[in-house]
């Protein structure tokens, strides 16, 4: 035991000193922990869904329909079926439930809309609507899905080209940025740091439209059918270009250690996972839900899915983009203010 004891303690020094090390070890496990104790069920029970009545009812009325609705999702009563139908294209929400001629709850009509194109939630229509019969007393209900239904292999698409952009942006920047250590002394004497960065990001944006072009290619020759549209394109270069801040960004605060790729690859599996890439984000957790809002690459997977699949006008996704926008201007900052920190480079 007294030879074990300072390498015990050697070895929890070592740790200590490293700050994305403690991250990984210590709050990651609190996060999961988290995340995967809210899932109670099994089936989606905190799901979004506007409601929509048509006409005027009393509001103990309409607090009994909200409060029914509540037993099967997350309700919200929207004023009118256009607004819902916005909300339903931008995955605010993934049913829109419209009620005409309201006598009682068994005495009315009932039109169910969802997004054909998101394959999951499509997959669940046929079980929503036989909970809502059993929940109205088996009333007939009038079902139309919107949009062309996608493939689940085309349902993908969009999250897998995100993730080859979070491979440029977090694998491809983060290792030529750590591989030119030993030399930064010479590139910031006789040249530009900034633009030597600038230069590496644009090339990462090029790298990733190409690799966009070989996947759709891929999936055109196995008989997919995938739009690609010029927003689709805005959107890919946008998150491209966060991504890859976010990249360096990471390098410049852990100031040039290798353990920073550590922190990237973790917060790539977080942002996969939380974002919604592959599975609904509605179908998650209420807490979850809230957590992918704050996230620029949640609004990247909507804004992709809603320009390959959707007919849809840029217009309606004007919020999105701005916050596309926003963050990859904050992270521009964010990025130029680390650099400005570091005052020494050292050859590894």
């Amino acid at each position: 035991m007294g030879k074990l004891a300072p390498l015990l303690i050697k070895e929890l020094k070592l740790i200590s000193r490293r700050p994305a090390v403690l991250f990984l070890l210590l709050i990651l496990p609190v996060f999961f922990g988290l995340v995967f104790s809210s899932y109670t069920s099994a089936i989606p029970r905190d799901t979004p869904v506007a409601i929509v009545i048509d006409g005027k009812l009393p509001p103990s009325t309409v607090k009994e329909i909200m409060a029914i609705a509540s037993t099967f999702s997350h309700p919200y009563l929207v004023s009118d079926l256009p607004r819902a139908l916005n909300g339903l294209q931008k995955e605010e929400y993934y049913v829109v439930i419209e009620i005409k001629s309201y006598e009682s709850f068994t005495n009315a009509r009932y039109v169910v809309y969802y997004d054909d194109s998101m394959t999951p939630v499509a997959s669940v229509s046929s079980d929503l609507l036989e909970l809502l019969q059993v929940r109205l007393g088996g009333t007939e209900i009038e079902k139309h899905p919107v949009n062309d239904h996608a493939s689940l292999p085309e349902f993908f698409f969009p999250g897998v080209l995100l993730v080859l952009a979070m491979i440029v942006g977090f694998e491809v920047v983060s290792d030529n940025t750590l591989e030119e250590r030993a030399a930064l002394p010479r590139l910031r004497a006789f040249s530009s740091l900034p633009l030597n960065f600038t230069v590496r990001i644009t090339v990462a944006i090029l790298v990733m439209l190409l690799q966009a072009v070989l996947t759709k290619l891929i999936y055109v020759l196995t008989g997919a059918s995938v739009g690609f549209s010029w927003g689709a394109v805005a959107v890919l270069v946008l998150s491209t270009l966060y991504l890859s801040l976010i990249g360096l960004g990471t390098v410049l605060l852990f100031r040039f250690q290798r353990h920073a790729k550590s922190f990237l690859q973790m917060l790539a599996g977080f942002l996969v996972f939380v974002s919604g890439f592959f599975y609904p984000v509605g179908f998650f957790p209420p807490s979850l839900q809230k957590l992918a809002l704050v996230t620029p690459t949640y609004y990247s997977g909507v804004l992709l899915r809603a320009f390959m699949y959707r007919d849809v006008s840029i217009d309606l996704f004007t919020d999105y983009m701005v916050i596309l926008l926003l963050s990859s201007l904050l992270l521009a900052v964010i990025d130029f203010a680390l650099y400005r920190r570091i005052r020494e480079w050292r050859a590894s």
